[in-house]
């Protein structure tokens, strides 16, 4: 999980978190399984919105997010396919006209809201 700004209230960096996300799809193409040589094989969704952090637990503390951005988050990933990257509306209405979108359809949250989803494709070098 990759999380933008989240101690700031300024505007959502989603151009960071997508720039982030398109080079991990350079990167991992040459990360291969060492047992079968195969490259490993990502999806990724991005979704922008507020979210609620902190430390989780006594015995072993963790770092966890919360909230309904992040679950929008996991079902864009779940519903993506191996080697793409599946964004929300919210996020593809902070990115400028240099990355590359196509629309991917809609699905339903987890509170059965409606997001509209797109492809990111790429970014003008």
């Amino acid at each position: 999980m990759v999380v933008s700004n989240t101690f700031s209230k300024r505007v959502p960096s989603a151009d960071k978190v997508c720039n982030v996300a398109l080079d991990m799809l350079e990167t991992i193409k040459f990360i291969k399984n060492p047992e079968t040589g195969i490259s490993l094989k990502v999806r990724i969704g991005i979704n922008t919105g507020p979210a609620v952090a902190g430390i989780v637990g006594l015995k072993v503390p963790k770092f966890c997010i919360f909230g309904t951005s992040v679950k929008t988050a996991i079902i864009l990933e779940a519903s993506s396919l191996p080697m793409k990257i599946k964004i929300s509306q919210s996020t593809r209405n902070l990115l400028n006209s240099t990355y590359k979108v196509c629309r991917s359809g809609s699905l339903y949250t987890s509170d059965n809201v409606k997001v509209e989803t797109y492809w990111l494709l790429s970014r003008a070098k």
